[in-house]
C-alpha cells in the first residue's frame, strides 16, 4: 500500500534505525514523510547514515504497513502525529518529541496536566498521598498522566478515574501488551475510561532503553511532575531529570529520614524540587511556575510582559487592588509606607489591609508588617 503522511510518519518511527530527532532531519530535507521513503535513499547524502539509507530502501520488508492498521482498528486505536489537533500540546515544545502517538481511549490530553510517579512497592503512606494528591487534582480538572507501572503509578491513575477525572498513561511497549500482567484491570479501565498511549508500534515489548524513552514523555506531557515515594534509584529519578531538563516543575514528598524508600524525594529536594506537604502547595507550585514560564516566553518573543495588576487575586475592590500590588515584588511593608506611597487616604489603607487579610491576599507578621500570600 501507498501510505498517506500519516502513515508514512508511522513506519518511520517504527523502523530501529531512526529516532524523533532524525526522522524530523530527514523530512526537512525531503519535505515530507511520504516523500522520504518514495525517494532514492542513496540521493540523501548527510540527511541520514548508511545504515538508514538501508533501512528506507527496505522500509517494506521492516515494517508491515497494512498489519499495523489492522491492528488500530481491531484494538480501536489511532496514530495521532505532532501535527494533529489531538496531540497532547506540550510535547510539541521538546527536541525529542514523539513523531506520533498511538493513542487508545476516550480521554484527551489537555493543556493542564500532572505526572504523579513514584515507586513500584511503596508503602502504605505513599499510597495514600498517591492517591489523595490525583483525586483532588483530577478534580479540579488536571489530567493526571503516568507510567501504568505498579505501585504509585497505578494508584494514581485509579484515584483519578474514581474521581470522575482525565487519566492518560503512557507505554513503554505497544499497546496490545498488557505489562505489568498485575494491572490488566486497570489497564482495561484505562481503555475504557482514560487512554493509554505509546511511541511503539504494536507488539513491541519492553526493554531497558523504551521506559526511559516513555518517561521523557510523561514529563513532556505535563506542566509538573510529582514524585511520590522514590528510593535512590528508579525511573521516577529518570522522569524528574527529563522533566527538569524540559523546564517543567518538580516537585517531591518528604518522608521519613529512615526510610530507604524515600531516599530519592530527599535526594531531589537536596538538589533543589520543591518540597510539597499539600495539595495547596503543589497548586502554588504549579501556578507560580506557570507565570514564570509565560514571563519567560514573552521576553524571548519581544512581547510586553503582563501588567502586574493581571497577577492579582480576584474579587477585589479599587482600592484593596491599590494597596495589594505594593507587595507584587514580595515586599514586606508597614501600614505607614503603604500611606506614604499609596494615592489612598489612611483610613483607607487601614481598612484594605484588613479586608486583604482576611481575604487571605496578605499575611500580618509579628511586627506590624504586611507580606503577599498569595
Amino acid at each position: 500500500m501507498d501510505p498517506d503522511e500519516r502513515q508514512a510518519r508511522m513506519v518511520l518511527s517504527g523502523l530501529s534505525d531512526f529516532g524523533p530527532v532524525s526522522i524530523r532531519r530527514l523530512i526537512d530535507h525531503c519535505g515530507s514523510a511520504q516523500e522520504a521513503l518514495r525517494c532514492d535513499p542513496a540521493t540523501l547524502g548527510d540527511a541520514c547514515s548508511a545504515k538508514q539509507q538501508k533501512a528506507l530502501r527496505h522500509w517494506r520488508e521492516r515494517f508491515d504497513l497494512a498489519r499495523e492498521e489492522a491492528f488500530l482498528e481491531h484494538h480501536r486505536a489511532r496514530y495521532i502525529t505532532a501535527e494533529e489537533e489531538d496531540y497532547p500540546p506540550r510535547l510539541r515544545t521538546l527536541h525529542d518529541a514523539p513523531v506520533g502517538l498511538y493513542w487508545q481511549g476516550p480521554a484527551r490530553c489537555p493543556d493542564r496536566a500532572v505526572a504523579v510517579v513514584g515507586t513500584r512497592r511503596p508503602g502504605a503512606y505513599g499510597r495514600k498521598i498517591a492517591r489523595e494528591f490525583s483525586a483532588e487534582l483530577a478534580r479540579l480538572g488536571f489530567t493526571i498522566v503516568s507510567g501504568l507501572a505498579a505501585g504509585i503509578d497505578a494508584e494514581a491513575h485509579a484515584a483519578a478515574l474514581d474521581a470522575g477525572g482525565t487519566t492518560v498513561a503512557l507505554l513503554g511497549n505497544g499497546l496490545d501488551i498488557t505489562y505489568p500482567r498485575e494491572n490488566a484491570r486497570l489497564f482495561e479501565r484505562m481503555r475504557a475510561e482514560g487512554a493509554v498511549a505509546s511511541e511503539f508500534y504494536f507488539g513491541r515489548v519492553a526493554d531497558r532503553q523504551t521506559f526511559p524513552q516513555r518517561n521523557r514523555i510523561v514529563s513532556g506531557m505535563s506542566q509538573c511532575i510529582l514524585v511520590v515515594e522514590s528510593g535512590a534509584k528508579g525511573g521516577s529519578l529518570i522522569t524528574a531529570r527529563f522533566a527538569a531538563e524540559q523546564g517543567r516543575s518538580v516537585c517531591a514528598v518528604p518522608g521519613r529520614i529512615d526510610m530507604p524508600s524515600f531516599e530519592g524525594c530527599h535526594a531531589l529536594i537536596r538538589d533543589g524540587a520543591t518540597l510539597v506537604q499539600s495539595i495547596d502547595q503543589l497548586l502554588e507550585e504549579i501556578h507560580g511556575h506557570g507565570r514564570q514560564l509565560d514571563l519567560i516566553a514573552d521576553i524571548q518573543q519581544g512581547r510586553k510582559p503582563p501588567d502586574p495588576g493581571d497577577r492579582l487575586p480576584g474579587g477585589l475592590t479599587d482600592e484593596e487592588a491599590v494597596v495589594a500590588r505594593h507587595f507584587l515584588d514580595g515586599d514586606c511593608l508597614h501600614p505607614d509606607h503603604i500611606v506614604d506611597r499609596a494615592d489612598v487616604p489612611p483610613h483607607a489603607v487601614h481598612a484594605a489591609l484588613l479586608m486583604l487579610e482576611l481575604k487571605g491576599v496578605l499575611a500580618k507578621r509579628p511586627d506590624g508588617t504586611y507580606e503577599r500570600a498569595f
